[in-house]
């Protein structure tokens, strides 16, 4: 197994959706889109694998075939989908993994979760997506009620993989976590046929986690401004910035350890959004 971080990166800070849970909201979105020579530079940093993230990449599709075409690891690219055309998806289907958002599974919710009207397009370019794509779910309170059908209705189609998180990106969000980790667990105690992981570990959450929580060690983060923090779920110090003329991306990778090691032992694994 390397010890070189996984790095995740917000290529764009533009999307068609307009979540509430969204972090980029408490966060910031100053409205970026990486430059190729920004992307180069990326690119060129010791990794193990790479996530394009956003904003929608979809949005800014030549900057994601760039990397595409440059990558030397594998890649991921998280995606609400609905940018893409199924030519595209087709073509994606063997350069990259898929982490597709689905945050609701009929119309109106999904209107009022995104402040989108392009859930057709989303049901259209779900027949082409990889069967291999790992499915996205923040769970909150306007999309609790319906997950067990939800996640049935996804499964029906051939869909096995599934990431889903309880929202903690806005105070409504954070009141109603416990109700949504209920949630979460039960409908995973219902489906054990189907690969159903939490992010992280959330405290005692009987579902299991895709990984342990390895910000600032395993993974690192690099937002469209070229600052590099170890977590995306939380406000939280910068590490270093890609694009300066001075960046020692040694001094990043020691930042990032001091950060994961400032947390008792026994947290160290958990979700550092849930902290």
């Amino acid at each position: 197994m390397s010890d070189l971080p996984v790095i995740y990166f917000e290529i764009t800070d533009l999307c068609n959706h307009a979540c509430f849970y969204c972090c980029k909201d408490f966060r910031g979105k100053p409205g970026l889109t990486m430059t190729e020579e920004q992307l180069d530079r990326l690119l060129a940093l010791p990794k193990s694998a790479l996530v394009i993230s956003g904003g929608e990449p979809s949005l800014v599709r030549d900057r994601v075939y760039h990397v595409l075409e440059h990558a030397d690891v594998r890649v991921t690219i998280n995606t609400n989908l609905a940018g893409w055309t199924p030519g595209e998806l087709a073509e994606l289907a063997g350069k990259a993994r898929l982490n597709i958002s689905m945050p609701a599974m009929d119309r109106e919710t999904y209107r009022e979760i995104t402040g989108a009207d392009d859930f057709g397009k989303l049901l259209a370019n779900l027949e082409t997506a990889s069967r291999d794509s790992l499915i996205g779910i923040v769970v909150h309170g306007k999309n609790r009620k319906d997950l067990p059908r939800h996640v049935a209705w996804l499964a029906v189609r051939g869909f096995r993989h599934f990431l889903l998180q309880p929202a903690y990106g806005s105070a409504a969000a954070r009141e109603d976590f416990a109700a949504s980790l209920a949630a979460i667990e039960r409908v995973y105690a219902q489906n054990r046929q189907l690969d159903i992981r939490l992010m992280s570990p959330c405290g005692s959450a009987r579902v299991p986690a895709l990984h342990q929580c390895d910000a600032g060690t395993g993974r690192l983060i690099v937002l469209s401004t070229g600052d590099i923090v170890p977590c995306a779920c939380r406000k939280m110090d910068v590490l270093g910035n890609l694009f300066a003329d001075d960046f020692d991306y040694e001094a990043v990778r020691a930042a990032g350890t001091a950060f994961y090691h400032s947390f008792p032992e026994e947290q160290r694994p958990l979700c550092k959004g849930y902290l």
